[in-house]
């Protein structure tokens, strides 16, 4: 299995949605949480763009936003400097929580509190003047993107 000691690689996500044939169960009988629509945003975006994941969202969004410790982690076993991860109770306390996947959309973004301020507090105002700059244009989609969460 890929993404080193544990969980899915992006392209072992992939094989297993293009096997899915149907539905899991008929709409409005039950309710489960499903990352599904982040990975073929994902793919959506490798795919018009020619870059990976990664790259677009490095130079649309964290390289303009300052996030210089903002990065998307592809194995567990990666060393990711003041990183912060989910615990969940357990017997002797807490634990850390297990990662089922590192794949890129819906999983492996890993960040600070720091970058995740700027993100939070960018100072953004809409504009869809195409010659705006690059940093513009990502304050712009977070912006977009921050008030569609409103909702």
């Amino acid at each position: 299995m890929g993404g080193g000691t544990s969980g899915l690689t992006d392209a072992e996500q992939w094989s297993l949605l293009q096997q899915q044939r149907g539905l899991s169960f008929d709409p409005g009988t039950q309710q489960v949480y499903s990352g599904t629509g982040y990975i073929i945003a994902a793919r959506l975006i490798e795919r018009l763009t020619g870059a990976s994941l990664a790259a677009v969202t490095d130079r649309w969004f964290f390289k303009p936003l300052g996030m210089t410790r903002t990065s998307w982690r592809s194995d567990p076993r990666d060393v990711v400097p003041g990183l912060a991860t989910g615990s969940a109770a357990a017997d002797h306390g807490f634990a850390q929580s297990p990662r089922t996947t590192f794949a890129h959309g819906n999983s492996a973004l890993v960040t600070t509190v720091d970058d995740l301020l700027r993100w939070s507090t960018a100072p953004c105002a809409f504009t869809a003047d195409p010659n705006t700059s690059e940093a513009a244009r990502a304050c712009t989609i977070h912006r977009c993107l921050k008030d569609m969460s409103m909702d």
